[in-house]
């Protein structure tokens, strides 16, 4: 996951796909990549819009914005992508559909297999097996 992070870092520097000298757009660039980081190491937690444009000192709307042009997918979207992919892991440890639920903060283990299932087109029991 994180290689692909920051493959997509270089690929949105390099010079083709953005003007060069453009230190806004880099620095802008930069913080989404660490937000993005941020949720990766923990997808566990309830990242709230909020708190995340606080951490990068945008506003809410502002910061959804420009999230999904820089990351080319909602916050929201981004969020349930890195729980399942985390989720898909603990699972193939070993770990059973419930400890993975309460694990990445999911308050019902129905909620979590109907929005896995959504995700990956599969129950998390059958990837576990």
């Amino acid at each position: 996951m994180l290689l692909r992070l920051l493959l997509l870092m270089f690929e949105r520097q390099a010079p083709g796909n953005q003007a060069q000298g453009d230190p806004a757009r880099r620095s802008m660039n930069r913080v989404m990549m660490d937000i993005a980081s941020h949720i990766i190491q923990d997808p566990g937690r309830q990242h709230s819009i909020c708190d995340l444009a606080k951490q990068a000192h945008l506003s809410p709307r502002y910061f959804s914005l420009k999230f999904k042009e820089i990351m080319g997918q909602t916050i929201e979207s981004y969020i349930i992508q890195k729980r399942i992919e985390r989720a898909t892991y603990l699972l193939r440890l070993g770990m059973n559909v419930g400890e993975v639920s309460e694990a990445l903060g999911y308050r019902s283990i129905y909620f979590f297999s109907r929005q896995f299932k959504k995700v990956t087109g599969t129950n998390p029991s059958e990837v576990r097996l």
